[in-house]
């Protein structure tokens, strides 16, 4: 795996915070909204034979800056023609998931060797390979003839290659690009295209996302509170607040944040009111401007019950639920004016009945078991 260093020049204070919380070595050179990596080398190299009739004798040697070249000849077949595809792959980049990709710059070393009258090598085609596969749509192939040694560049900074890259695309070992030439006969001479030093540059946006400095979680009589503080906020990324019971491997959303500071962050909390007893789990889901999402730890919260009548849902128009720490074996229904209402209801657990109110008419009622009292709204 090949480390790329890069150097700032965006968002300079951001970025020196995120080198505090994040394993990556980072250094940047940049062009206007995007930052370049250094030029790296391949891993992998070889024929495909999906084009022309030439192959490259030892494709491995294109991999290098050195004095060998992979060299793809017309004194094999002694007739004019196109090479095999020289494809290269296993560039070892690693970027983070929320970086965009803007461009990518291909440069290779070409040289051509028994050049003569008549005779003359041209580039065929460049094309990107994506997951092993060559990407034939867009041709990068320069026009007019090789003479000697020379390096040429294919792409640019702002440059997809005619279609979008994602970061799973280039981080994939299956990336890189692939190289073909057409080789023309001279008189009396047997030209070879002549390869060497395949580097691939990729120049992407780092969008950093919102990073949790802190994420607690207490219990206040009945209710969980929850509190977070966060830094490096994008505007448009958005924090959501999720919530599972009793081990439950279900996540249900219970609140949404949006990030709107652009900047250092700041503290957000949420109170979530628990009406029957046990084992609750909180986290956070950070979604980005790129649409990728990291969650937070697991803050997690026993609640054995309230000490206190609890009734909801509260305001209801036809049953509510009561819970008694005390237990439930009888039960007055009253309103403000002291009636008495003779209400139907089920116990359901030693503490707990679910009350049918659906005949009472709109109003505030008060729920009396022994010396505790609940007060609920019919709506």
């Amino acid at each position: 795996m090949k480390t790329h260093i890069l150097k700032p020049r965006l968002y300079l204070n951001k970025f020196i915070r995120f080198l505090s919380i994040s394993p990556l070595i980072l250094s940047f050179s940049v062009n206007a909204q995007c930052v370049g990596g250094t030029a790296v080398s391949g891993g992998t190299a070889a024929n495909d034979n999906s084009i022309g009739s030439l192959g490259f004798d030892v494709p491995s040697k294109a991999l290098n800056s050195d004095a060998n070249w992979a060299s793809a000849s017309t004194l094999i077949t002694l007739s004019s023609g196109s090479s095999n595809y020289l494809k290269v792959t296993g560039f070892g980049f690693n970027l983070p998931s929320y970086a965009i990709i803007c461009g990518v710059e291909v440069y290779i070393e070409k040289r051509a060797l028994g050049l003569g009258l008549g005779a003359s090598i041209i580039d065929n085609r460049v094309n990107l390979v994506k997951a092993g596969t060559i990407i034939t749509g867009t041709n990068y192939a320069k026009a007019g003839g090789w003479s000697g040694s020379t390096t040429s560049t294919y792409g640019g900074p702002t440059d997809t290659w005619g279609g979008s890259l994602s970061v799973a695309d280039v981080n994939n070992s299956g990336f890189g690009v692939a190289f073909s030439a057409s080789i023309t006969l001279g008189i009396s001479v047997f030209p070879a295209a002549e390869i060497n030093n395949i580097q691939i540059k990729l120049y992407y946006n780092l969008v950093l996302p919102t990073h949790l400095i802190s994420f607690n979680s207490s219990l206040k009589n009945s209710v969980a509170q929850l509190n977070w503080k966060t830094a490096g906020e994008e505007v448009g990324e958005f924090i959501t607040l999720q919530r599972s019971k009793d081990g439950s491997l279900q996540w249900d959303d219970i609140a949404r944040f949006e990030m709107a500071t652009a900047g250092d962050g700041k503290e957000y909390s949420y109170n979530d009111p628990l009406q029957t007893k046990g084992n609750y789990s909180y986290r956070l889901r950070i979604t980005t401007n790129s649409s990728s999402e990291t969650y937070s730890t697991i803050k997690n919260i026993n609640y054995t019950g309230s000490t206190f009548v609890t009734a909801y849902p509260n305001p209801a128009s036809n049953y509510i639920t009561i819970e008694n720490p005390d237990g439930i074996t009888a039960m007055i229904v009253s309103n403000v004016n002291q009636q008495h209402f003779d209400l139907p209801y089920e116990i359901t657990a030693k503490n707990t009945a679910r009350l049918d109110i659906s005949r009472l008419p709109i109003g505030i009622y008060f729920a009396s078991m022994g010396s505790k009292q609940v007060k609920f709204i019919k709506n």
